[in-house]
């Protein structure tokens, strides 16, 4: 059959631009719903307001207020972390050849909300400001990933459960440090363990959003030139190096990328889970596992995700919020347990 030039980069784009429309549509839900109701008409007024142009689209002194300090930066920064988290899960997938991995399961979000901790305990937050919660998350996360990549090399020939299983200890090891931490060492702005362990966009800054947009937009620019290599990694190391990629090296700068991903959403979002597995398991299974396609599409899904949870977070039950990562945990724990035993039963993970 003769295919006609541009087919494959047409059906390429497709998703991506579905995708986008469905992340501008959650985002203007999230802005939108709440105690004070903005019309998506108004939401452009002001944003358009504070560019200095006039639209002529009313709206009043307290709509304005509740988007642009409240909900504008909020909604924007759950879309990066949905972003960050669903592109790190693929990015570890590639790196570790397991579609079970994922930051929460592996230990690298518990190493990341450690790294918050310790930037308060240390008074580091005092001294040097706000940016010093995603550096210190991040650091905190590459120590985790580097311990990671020297298990999976280690336990090279063992299940590739074994490694989910050595994570997800690591994940409650951690967390359970951070906690004790958080109880023992009490310090001003310190969030407390729920919001650290079960996540949550509760306080955001435009500062946070500004820096985490650079992270994640450089992250998913190095992410979107590596998806050639990433499906390489699919293979096996000895196929992969035929091809002349150096497997160690890309699986550490694979891992390297989604923990500072996910140490720099941690650090305002706290710990949430089941992102990175849930996001690139539907994805795989409309898309293919082509990354080329696949990164792009994760960083968008992700996106829509966390928008639309956080703005249920906020309005399910209102005015009580609930926790970021309940729901999402609500949605992924059952698949992770899905996959599990699919694993077992099909030979593979």
């Amino acid at each position: 059959m003769t295919r006609t030039p541009g087919t494959g980069a047409r059906r390429s784009r497709a998703p991506v631009l579905l995708l986008s429309a469905l992340a501008l549509a959650a985002l203007l839900a999230s802005l939108g719903w709440g105690a004070v109701s903005v019309r998506p008409d108004q939401i452009l007024g002001v944003v358009l307001e504070r560019a200095g142009v006039d639209a002529g689209i009313e709206f009043t002194a307290q709509q304005r207020a509740v988007l642009w300090n409240i909900r504008l930066p909020r909604a924007l920064l759950s879309a990066l972390v949905g972003a960050a988290l669903a592109a790190a899960g693929v990015a570890l997938q590639a790196a570790f050849r397991n579609q079970l991995a994922d930051p929460a399961l592996l230990g690298v979000s518990g190493a990341a909300t450690l790294g918050v901790v310790l930037a308060y305990a240390f008074g580091l937050v005092t001294t040097l400001g706000r940016w010093a919660l995603p550096a210190a998350a991040c650091l905190a996360a590459l120590v985790g990933a580097l311990w990671l990549l020297r298990y999976a090399a280690r336990h090279a020939g063992s299940d590739r459960l074994t490694l989910i299983l050595a994570g997800v200890a690591l994940q409650l090891f951690l967390g359970g440090v951070a906690t004790l931490l958080v109880n023992a060492v009490r310090r001003p702005g310190m969030p407390d363990a729920s919001f650290l362990t079960l996540g949550g966009l509760t306080v955001v800054f435009w500062r946070d959003v500004g820096l985490a947009a650079v992270v994640v937009a450089l992250v998913a620019a190095l992410l979107v030139r590596r998806a050639p290599v990433m499906n390489i990694l699919l293979l096996d190391d000895g196929t992969a190096r035929t091809l002349g990629v150096d497997v160690a090296r890309q699986r550490a700068l694979l891992a390297g990328l989604a923990a500072v991903a996910t140490g720099t959403v941690v650090a305002y979002g706290g710990s949430v889970a089941f992102v990175g597995l849930v996001v690139p398991f539907l994805l795989r299974r409309l898309l293919g596992d082509d990354h080329r396609v696949l990164v792009p599409a994760a960083l968008l899904a992700g996106a829509v995700l966390v928008t639309l949870a956080d703005a249920l977070a906020r309005n399910l039950f209102s005015p009580m919020e609930i926790p970021l990562g309940v729901l999402l945990t609500v949605v992924g724990g059952p698949l992770f347990f899905w996959l599990v035993g699919r694993g077992r039963t099909v030979g593979r993970w």
